[in-house]
C-alpha cells in the first residue's frame, strides 16, 4: 500500500499492542530493575520510576523505528498484514515522529532523577546502536554484527539504570547488561532467523540464519544447520557464562539457602535451555515456531531467579506490574476472553 494512502478504520487496542508492542516489555523492564537491583538492595519510588519512564520511551522507540525502516520488508510478510503500518492505518512520518519523541522523553526523566553525564553517555549510546541495528539490520553483510548492535542497545539500559541509581556501576550491572545483549544475539540470530527464513531468503536479506546456511527446502520447510546450531550454543554461552562466574565467585553475596536455592534453579533452566535449543536447531522439526515462541520465557526467567534475592518488595512489585499490566490490557489476542477486549475501539 503506498505511503500516502490511509486506512478509513478507526484504531483498536490490537492495533496499538501491533505498533508498540507492549506484550514484550517484561524484557525491557527487567533489563533497568535487574541495573537497580546489581547496585543497591534499597531503591526509592523515584529511582524506579525514572528508570521505568526510560524503559518504556526506548521499548517504544526500538520497535517503532524498526517498524518504520523495515516497513518494506514486513510488507512482504503475511503475519504483519494487520500492523499499523503494513496497513495503513498511520503514516510511516506519523510513526518516526512518535518514535523520536521517546528521546527527550528520556532525557527529561534522567534530568528529573539528576541523573550524570554518564547516564546521558549511556543512554545515547543506547539509542545510537538500537538505530545501528534498525537502519542495517538484514541488510549487513556479517549480520552478527548488527546482531551484536542490537544487543548493546538493549543490555545499556541495566548500565544507565545502575548510573542513575547511585552513580557507578559493578560487576553485577554487566552481567545484567550481558543478559540484555545476548538475549537479543540468540533471539534475533537463530530464532528470528528461522522464522522469517522464508520471506528473508525471497528479499535477499542478510541475517545470522542465513549466513550459516539455513534455507527452505523442495517441500518448502525450514532446515537449520550444524553451523547455526554450533553459533547458537555459543550464544547460549555467552547468555550463561558472566552470570555463572559471578554466582560462584560471590558476586552476589548470596550465603546459605539463598545461594544453593539459587544455583539449583539457575543449573536447571540452563539444562532446560541446552535442551530445547538442541530441539529448536535440529535439521527440520515440525513444530519449531511454537517452541521459538516460547523458548524465550525460560531464559528471561532465570535472569530474574539470579538477581531475585536482592530485589526487595519495591523491585518486585514494580516487576510484577511491568510484567502484568501489559498482559491484562493487551492479552493474547487468540484467547476467547481477550479477543472481545482486544477488538473494542479505543
Amino acid at each position: 500500500m503506498p505511503d500516502d494512502v490511509m486506512t478509513k478504520r478507526r484504531w483498536k487496542l490490537i492495533d496499538i499492542d501491533n505498533l508498540t508492542r507492549p506484550r514484550y516489555f517484561v524484557f525491557t523492564s527487567m533489563l533497568v530493575l535487574l541495573g537497580v537491583a546489581a547496585v543497591t538492595s534499597d531503591p526509592g519510588w523515584r529511582e524506579i520510576s525514572a528508570v521505568v519512564v526510560v524503559a518504556i520511551a526506548y521499548h517504544i522507540f526500538a520497535y517503532i523505528q524498526n517498524d518504520v525502516l523495515d516497513l518494506p520488508i514486513d510488507r512482504t510478510q503475511p503475519l504483519r498484514a494487520n500492523d499499523p503500518l503494513v496497513s495503513g492505518l498511520i503514516a510511516p512520518g506519523a510513526a518516526m515522529a512518535i518514535a523520536l519523541m521517546q528521546i527527550p522523553i528520556a532525557l527529561i526523566a534522567t534530568w528529573w532523577i539528576g541523573g550524570g553525564v554518564w547516564a546521558y553517555i549511556v543512554l545515547g549510546i543506547g539509542f545510537v546502536f538500537m538505530t545501528i541495528y534498525n537502519l542495517y539490520g538484514k541488510r549487513c553483510p556479517v549480520p552478527m554484527v548488527t546482531d551484536a548492535a542490537q544487543g548493546i542497545g538493549w543490555g545499556s539500559l541495566a548500565i544507565y539504570a545502575s548510573l542513575v541509581s547511585i552513580g557507578h556501576v559493578n560487576a553485577l550491572s554487566f552481567v545484567a547488561a550481558n543478559f540484555g545483549f545476548a538475549f537479543l544475539f540468540l533471539i534475533n540470530g537463530v530464532h528470528g532467523g528461522l522464522r522469517d527464513l522464508g520471506n528473508d531468503l525471497a528479499l535477499g536479506c542478510s541475517t545470522t540464519a542465513i549466513y550459516f546456511g539455513a534455507y527452505v527446502d523442495d517441500e518448502g520447510r525450514v532446515v537449520s544447520t550444524g553451523a547455526l546450531r554450533a553459533f547458537a550454543f555459543f550464544a547460549l554461552a555467552v547468555y550463561f557464562a558472566p552470570g555463572s562466574i559471578a554466582l560462584l565467585n560471590g558476586n552476589f553475596d548470596y550465603q546459605g539457602f539463598d545461594f544453593v536455592a539459587v544455583a539449583v534453579a539457575w543449573f536447571l533452566i540452563l539444562v532446560f535451555a541446552i535442551w530445547v535449543l538442541y530441539i529448536l536447531t535440529q535439521p527440520i522439526i515440525e513444530n519449531r515456531n511454537l517452541i521459538i515462541r516460547y523458548h524465550g520465557t525460560p531464559l528471561l526467567l532465570s535472569a530474574i531467579i539470579l538477581f531475585l534475592p536482592r530485589m526487595f518488595p519495591v523491585l518486585i512489585i514494580t516487576m510484577l506490574l511491568c510484567h502484568l499490566v501489559p498482559r491484562f490490557i493487551f492479552s493474547d489476542p487468540t484467547r476467547p476472553t481477550s479477543r472481545w477486549f482486544l477488538s473494542r475501539n479505543t
